[in-house]
């Protein structure tokens, strides 16, 4: 028996920057992910060091 695996359609962009540098990633822009950049860039993490940059990166329409 061969087993399906789903498959996505994801849209591709060439329009994005390459090379791009930033000192804090996040993956997702749900409340999670939100709540997690406006922290570190407020200055209310756990580290005494607060990044320069934050990029939220969402795959979805939020």
């Amino acid at each position: 028996m061969s087993e399906l695996k789903p498959q996505i359609d994801v849209p591709t962009r060439d329009d994005y920057q390459d090379g791009l540098e930033v000192d804090v990633a996040i993956i997702g822009a749900g409340v999670s992910g939100l709540y997690t950049g406006y922290r570190l860039l407020n200055g209310e993490s756990a580290s005494e060091s607060q990044p320069e940059t934050v990029h939220i990166f969402e795959l979805g329409d939020r």
